[in-house]
């Protein structure tokens, strides 16, 4: 069966995406030395391990999205399955942050996050319809 079109979009988004999130843990890993030469005293050494740590976590999702990407490329069901995770996870991030929005800007954020939820929940039905899952390779009962 062919790539539906969507699997194409989502998989190449991915991928771009997670080449944008790599570079910029890479500039947050790489900028912790210079926060952590900026400070003087104890500070010093918890915003430099921070950071540092921000930047590698963010490397590390990055990735993620990159082999998700690519596994939606070439229709491995497991990547289908981990970007319905990866969907949902951020979707209930996103809920948690509008429900614990801060007053300042809140509606500005609040905003951008329905946005983000939208897509999310876009993806999430888009991965289980049953013309996607037939092009993963699993079985669809008949309605």
């Amino acid at each position: 069966m062919a790539r539906p079109t969507g699997i194409t979009i989502l998989g190449v988004l991915g991928i771009l995406g997670g080449v944008f999130a790599f570079l910029l843990g890479v500039i947050v890993f790489l900028g912790s030395a210079f926060a952590a030469r900026m400070l003087a005293g104890a500070p010093r050494f918890f915003v430099g391990v921070g950071a540092a740590m921000i930047g590698g976590f963010l490397m590390l999702y990055a990735l993620l999205h990159i082999v998700v990407g690519i596994g939606l490329l070439s229709l491995a069901n497991w990547a289908r399955v981990l970007a319905i995770a990866l969907a949902a996870i951020q979707l209930a991030f996103t809920a948690l942050t509008i429900l614990h929005g801060a007053p300042i800007f809140f509606f500005v954020f609040a905003f951008r996050r329905l946005i983000i939820a939208a897509i999310d929940i876009l993806i999430l039905w888009y991965l289980s319809q049953p013309h996607v899952k037939r092009a993963f390779g699993e079985p669809v009962a008949a309605a």
